[in-house]
């Protein structure tokens, strides 16, 4: 299956694409600056704890994060190569249980060059992860332009 092309997502309705990014596997969203997150998946609202994805844009995504350095730390990143990729982040369910995981994200600007929003995805990991301080900290500054 070739999924440049566009038909690999066209049915009827119109809504392949919304389809295919709703059921899959792992965590997609898209957050503005402020933290609101606009867009998730089904992925996301069970990786925090919630029932359906409408009850997560109720809740702003540094909500979510156990260190809330690592919201600035990621978002300095994103904002000066255009991306994050596979950056190890902890964050909390809404009961307050860690997960940890992997984050790859983009960042869209505006014409000024202010950060719109991210659009990213996360993957939950097995087993603990050391995450925060340098570890994080080295993961978003080696992250490659986009």
């Amino acid at each position: 299956m070739e999924l440049e092309r566009p038909e690999v997502f066209s049915d009827s309705s119109g809504k392949g694409f919304a389809d295919f990014i709703r059921t899959l596997p792992v965590a997609v969203f898209r957050e503005t600056l402020d933290g609101r997150i606009v867009y998730c998946n089904k992925a996301l609202a069970e990786m925090f704890g919630f029932e359906s994805s409408a009850e997560v844009l109720d809740h702003p995504m540094p909500l979510f994060y156990r260190n809330a350095e690592d919201r600035g730390l990621l978002l300095r990143a994103a904002m000066k190569s255009g991306r994050v990729v596979d950056a190890p982040l902890s964050l909390k369910r809404r009961d307050g249980r860690p997960i940890w995981c992997r984050l790859t994200a983009s960042a869209f600007v505006d014409e000024e060059g202010a950060l719109v929003h991210l659009d990213g995805v996360l993957r939950v990991l097995p087993g603990k992860l050391k995450t925060g301080g340098p570890e994080l900290r080295q993961s978003t500054e080696d992250s490659p332009a986009g």
